[in-house]
């Protein structure tokens, strides 16, 4: 195991400035990228032992990330695909629901358009509708969602982590209430896997995806889908490649030597989250980063990475709130991850204020969604103390 202020030092990130904008895109730890910079310093050799085993060691870091994952965010690896960003999860989950006219797929107001857009092709073919709801304003959204669920809703599609105020939803919760419905739970849970604990085997969610490049600590194009069990074998498989269907018994190494082999010879899909992946040669830099990275965070334990996480954006939130600003976020640790929001009363303030704090060497984001939002801080577990004091510093100088 490693301690909060060990893993500090995987990240030479933060020597340079203060980083308070994980929400944006996570640093890098040194780790990951010698990860990377070996496996691809060994793809210019010639592979002493045979192509076949090269690709044998490429596939085995490949199903680690998939371990990886799992333990991170406390599901079993069948239950993990991996694929290439949020929105290709969502429409991974998109594509695999049947779904059929007159069905409706429910959308907070307060994401990001991408969950909308995944949504476009059933649309426009199959004749559904997609109706958004309004929990800006709402102090329990996870109750308000839950209390629009209709005979008709068919799929619930939202951030468990809203990325402009933070607010958090009761996940447990809103999935009892969609499988008492009878509808489909799809999760953005991009600003909280890696901050928060998930445990998604111990809710009722169908769908979560999120990308590597955040909280997780990974280069852009990675990223996993977790798939419930229950409802695997209602999926339409949305494309099928050759790693997403069972290795032949005599291995592919054997089956591609064969002179019997065929294109039309009939191998089953498999029966986890891997047959959902694009199916054909993955992205194998990334998938290793992703292992690494997760392996790094499972190091700390993602128990000690939330409880620090909340403990130190708590302090921050205390610390703004005793400034009389204006807070988006709510104080409760259970409606909440790493994002801590304030306004200093109007966008293009905040907006100003992002820029000048960059200007001082302090990263954070300005965000909104249906006028509704401010100045994003975002804390990681590489964060500490002392970068809230240099922000708070920082902030006193630029207002």
């Amino acid at each position: 195991m490693a301690s909060i202020a060990s893993a500090r030092t995987w990240f030479p990130g933060v020597r340079e400035g203060v980083y308070l904008d994980t929400a944006n895109f996570g640093l890098l730890a040194s780790p990951v990228v010698d990860a990377i910079s070996e496996q691809t310093r060994e793809l210019t050799t010639i592979p002493k032992k045979g192509a076949d085993h090269r690709w044998f060691a490429l596939e085995t870091a490949s199903a680690s990330a998939r371990l990886a994952v799992g333990r991170l965010i406390g599901a079993q690896t069948p239950r993990i695909a991996l694929v290439e960003s949020t929105s290709h999860g969502l429409q991974i989950a998109a594509a695999s629901i049947p779904l059929a006219a007159g069905d409706e797929i429910l959308i907070a107001d307060w994401d990001f358009v991408g969950l909308s857009l995944v949504w476009r092709s059933a649309v426009e073919q199959k004749g559904i509708s997609v109706r958004t709801v309004d929990l800006g304003q709402s102090s329990d959204p996870t109750a308000s969602l839950i209390s629009v669920l209709r005979p008709e809703t068919r799929v619930v599609c939202t951030s468990s982590v809203s990325e402009n105020h933070g607010f958090r939803l009761n996940l447990p919760e809103l999935g009892t209430a969609c499988q008492t419905s009878g509808c489909w739970l799809v999760v953005d849970v991009m600003q909280e896997a890696g901050a928060r604990q998930l445990k998604l085997e111990r809710t009722a969610v169908d769908f979560a995806s999120a990308g590597g490049h955040k909280w997780l600590g990974c280069p852009f194009g990675t990223g996993f889908l977790y798939v419930g069990e229950n409802r695997f074998d209602e999926l339409i498989a949305p494309t099928v490649g050759y790693l997403g269907i069972e290795e032949p018994l005599e291995g592919w190494g054997d089956y591609l030597s064969s002179p019997l082999a065929g294109p039309l010879d009939k191998l089953p899909r498999r029966r986890h989250g891997q047959a959902l992946e694009i199916g054909g040669t993955p992205n194998f830099p990334g998938r290793l980063a992703l292992a690494t990275s997760c392996g790094l965070m499972n190091q700390v334990g993602i128990e000690a990475i939330e409880q620090h996480v909340l403990s130190l954006s708590g302090f921050l939130w205390d610390k703004l709130s005793d400034l009389g600003l204006k807070m988006v976020t709510p104080r409760e640790d259970q409606s909440r991850a790493g994002i801590v929001t304030f306004s200093l009363g109007q966008h293009e303030r905040d907006r100003n204020l992002a820029k000048k704090l960059a200007s001082c060497g302090v990263h954070v984001s300005c965000r909104y969604r249906q006028s509704i939002g401010g100045v994003r801080l975002s804390v990681h577990f590489y964060n500490n103390r002392q970068d809230i004091e240099d922000f708070l510093n920082a902030l006193a100088y630029a207002s």
